[in-house]
């Protein structure tokens, strides 16, 4: 039996997703701890073996599809292997267990990343609620900077060091990996045709003053040009401004899917610019393929916003967002094999 809590969507941003344990759960968690001899690791095998299986209990309920397997190492302690839609492209999850979050930085153990695994999973174990809650995930790629920060000093401790603020709080996000797509994807999922950086490359960047001015770039079109015309664009217009929007047609994944990114910029009295970015399916298609992720990022590669696509969506928008003049920043999709990329200069 898995019960879970869920908070209500007013504090989904402070508080994470929970899985109330089984009394036998603290049995098999007593079981596979006993043999360590050392009390303060024996604690800590403890919280993971009680960490994991919340983990796999919360994965159970909300992905029944996905096969789970679990592995224990002497040293890193324990992981999961994940296999959903390719199932020759498992995925392999670092579970972190703390029992109390008060400093804002979570130790993660090194021989955990050095597996390796593509994700590691936090967690905190609270034996007197008898509850483990997810605190999010973070992915290799975001640890390797701490990894190669760790490696040039003289410290010999065994963990790295974790800001929660590097954690992706939401764990729908970490579900939509799993079933769209392969472990490569995360690290090296850029196509070079489309990988562009401002910071090297300044005059490939689409700059958004330009269309306040009437001129587009770089593939972009006028909506209001490219509406009823060979693309069949698949959009209600009463959520988009056909005068300050612009569409660009992208092709995605195996059986190159055709979508429209449309991206609107206005002017506030504030001398900011509002951005607004949607996605809408094109020809005869009235629904957008599950599974493509819509990605804002800063130049620094921060993930800053992401949405995806979900059964029956006729459209997926992110937050709009303000932005002073000459700031830049990125959109990415990715669906299965295929990730698009590009950078905006306001």
């Amino acid at each position: 039996m898995c019960e879970l809590i869920t908070p209500s969507s007013h504090y989904r941003l402070t508080l994470p997703e929970s899985v109330l344990l089984e009394p036998e759960h603290f049995i098999q968690a007593s079981i596979l701890s006993r043999s360590i001899r050392d009390c303060g690791q024996q604690w800590q095998a403890y919280l993971t073996a009680l960490a994991y299986q919340g983990v796999i209990q919360w994965l159970e309920h909300r992905a029944p599809t996905l096969k789970i397997e679990l592995k224990l190492d002497s040293q890193a302690g324990s992981y999961l292997v994940i296999r959903s839609l390719f199932d020759s492209y498992p995925f392999t999850v670092g579970i972190v267990a703390t029992e109390e979050v008060l400093s804002g930085f979570l130790a993660i153990p090194e021989a955990l990343i050095n597996i390796p695994v593509q994700f590691c999973l936090c967690t905190e174990v609270s034996t007197e609620q008898e509850e483990v809650s997810i605190l999010g995930f973070v992915s290799q790629e975001k640890l390797l900077p701490l990894i190669q920060a760790k490696q040039s000093s003289s410290v010999l401790d065994k963990n790295i060091t974790l800001p929660l603020t590097l954690l992706d709080a939401e764990p729908d996000h970490l579900l939509h990996y799993f079933r769209y797509t392969r472990p490569a994807l995360n690290t090296t999922s850029v196509t070079p045709s489309t990988a562009i950086d401002s910071s090297d490359h300044p005059d490939f960047a689409t700059h958004l003053l330009d269309w306040l001015g009437g001129r587009v770039s770089n593939g972009w079109q006028n909506l209001a040009e490219l509406l009823n015309t060979e693309s069949q664009l698949s959009l209600s217009t009463r959520n988009v401004s056909l005068e300050q929007s612009r569409c660009k047609l992208i092709e995605l994944g195996p059986d190159q899917t055709k979508v429209a990114m449309i991206l609107s910029v206005v002017s506030e009295p504030d001398e900011k610019l509002k951005v607004s970015v949607q996605l809408h399916p094109t020809g005869k298609q009235y629904e957008l393929p599950e599974g493509i992720s819509l990605q804002l990022y800063s130049t620094g590669g921060e993930n800053l916003q992401t949405v995806f696509t979900e059964h029956q969506d006729n459209f997926v928008q992110l937050r709009p967002f303000k932005l002073p003049p000459l700031v830049t920043f990125g959109l990415s999709l990715t669906y299965f094999e295929m990730t698009w990329k590009e950078t905006f200069v306001l």
